[in-house]
């Protein structure tokens, strides 16, 4: 091989430098997820405190073994220096196939979901899981139901959540405009969100989530909460609007959304325009170059020839 890349730091990563180390070969670190979050959500039996320092005495000890780096976001490089990583660390944003959000092989419409056509469609896709903060988005489309009667919620994904939302949906009297939909096919991705207006998004817990790229190749304008992978991608008032974890203003925001046409297409030529720096083309450059560069300087010490 010509270079490890690992995208875990304990069992897998610990590995791959010890086979670094042996063979001579470079091995580069993708941190993609925030442990502590998922510490937080997953394993609430270990304090909160617990996880980051067990964190700040591994992260700094294993990055330095590593010849690379490499992080999605600007937001999660500075969570590393948080937790006292001083090595290199390049950011390398997570890529999609642009091209197949923007042109959807069979676009959906709202009257193929049953929906009115006039109805404005937020749409959410991702696992039903602790970590995505789906209790808060419903409590929020609760809240501004009733001044925005046109507005229904599609939900795309499955995960242990989906009753407790379903059952959160009855009792603030909206189920009839919660859908539901499960899982449907990643092929099919694309052309489900062609029938929405908006993107909704309300987890704290990601590195740089594929589904808002994914809304933004679409063209739908994303809404959501500032935290590290998303406050570098949406932009407030240009692709998106941000929010705080707030309900009352994440509810006028969604509000703003539902009810106002020009801004979402004002919007929707924001994400249509900044979308392609997530081109899977241009990231997947940007990281051979990193893989190249390694290579070369591997050969060089060797003293041998590329």
């Amino acid at each position: 091989m010509d270079v490890l890349h690992v995208h875990h730091p304990f069992i897998v990563g610990r590995q791959a430098v010890r086979l670094g180390r042996r063979y001579g070969i470079p091995v580069v670190y993708t941190n993609h997820t925030r442990y502590h979050l998922q510490a937080y959500y997953y394993a609430p039996f270990i304090p909160e405190g617990l996880s980051w320092t067990f964190l700040e005495a591994y992260l700094p000890n294993f990055t330095d073994q590593c010849d690379r780096v490499v992080v999605p976001s600007v937001g999660v490089k500075q969570v590393l220096r948080e937790l006292g990583v001083t090595c290199p660390v390049d950011v390398i944003p997570n890529g999609i196939d642009v091209a197949w959000f923007q042109r959807p092989a069979a676009p959906l419409s709202k009257p193929d979901l049953g929906l009115p056509g006039d109805a404005t469609v937020a749409v959410t896709v991702g696992r039903l899981g602790l970590d995505k903060n789906l209790p808060f988005l419903l409590r929020a489309f609760a809240r501004i139901a009733p001044e925005a009667p046109d507005l229904h919620w599609v939900v795309i994904g499955g995960g242990p959540e989906e009753q407790h939302l379903l059952e959160m949906a009855h009792l603030r009297g909206v189920a009839s405009r919660v859908h539901m939909v499960g899982w449907v096919p990643y092929a099919e991705l694309p052309n489900w969100l062609a029938m929405a207006d908006f993107f909704a998004f309300a987890s704290v817990s990601e590195s740089h989530p594929l589904a808002v790229l994914e809304a933004l190749a679409a063209g739908l304008p994303v809404l959501a909460i500032p935290c590290p992978g998303v406050e570098d991608t949406v932009v407030d008032g240009h692709n998106g609007l941000l929010s705080p974890e707030e309900v009352d203003v994440f509810a006028a925001r969604m509000a703003r959304l539902a009810t106002d046409p020009d801004l979402r297409t004002r919007l929707a030529a924001g994400a249509r325009e900044t979308c392609g720096q997530y081109d899977i083309r241009r990231t997947s450059a940007a990281l051979l170059g990193h893989y190249e560069r390694l290579v070369e300087r591997r050969a060089r010490a060797a003293g041998g020839v590329l």
